[in-house]
């Protein structure tokens, strides 16, 4: 991974975290993308962790022309520990931000109400 593109990751989890933040929401980065050391090789004897970390969620953060969503989601499971994963997925500027989450867990924040 060159230095643009860890520059780019960075800059998504920090806006990430700062939207959540503007909403009221404590969220902090906490990939290995943090780190000074951020070389494949450092990545690779690291434990995983999410890119932002907020209350029950786990957040993986994606910031790429074309998205494999189950790739990131999974990404995001392995660092979820105990936390909800979910991925978050932006392509361009103008276009909408998407969240990826399973649909149990999405069911599971929902509260299984009857309202329609």
């Amino acid at each position: 991974m060159g230095k643009a593109e860890r520059e780019k990751g960075k800059r998504m989890e920090r806006w990430v975290a700062g939207v959540f933040n503007d909403a009221g929401i404590l969220a902090k980065r906490t990939g290995w993308m943090q780190s000074d050391e951020t070389d494949e090789k450092v990545q690779d004897i690291m434990p995983a962790v999410p890119d932002v970390s907020t209350g029950p969620f786990a957040i993986e953060c994606k910031h790429k022309k074309a998205h494999q969503p189950w790739s990131a989601l999974a990404q995001a499971k392995e660092a979820a520990n105990g936390k909800i994963p979910i991925a978050i997925l932006k392509r361009k500027p103008r276009e909408p931000v998407l969240v990826v989450m399973d649909l149990e867990d999405f069911l599971k924040l929902h509260g299984g109400s009857d309202e329609a």
